[in-house]
């Protein structure tokens, strides 16, 4: 996918974990990228993304 696409993916994510209350996104504390598109490749393959979240009674 060319670079672009990737980082609109990317802000999308972003925008809904900060802008949507609703249940289990409250849950995420922290995301990070790693990969090809964070070494700066024009056309990555993917979006890696690691999230570290806390967990409630509603997780089974």
């Amino acid at each position: 996918m060319k670079r672009a696409r990737a980082v609109g993916l990317v802000e999308a994510m972003l925008h809904r974990l900060d802008s949507n209350q609703e249940w289990p996104l409250p849950l995420v504390q922290q995301v990070w990228l790693f990969g090809s598109l964070t070494r700066g490749a024009t056309e990555p393959h993917d979006v890696d993304v690691a999230i570290r979240f806390d967990r409630d009674e509603r997780m089974t």
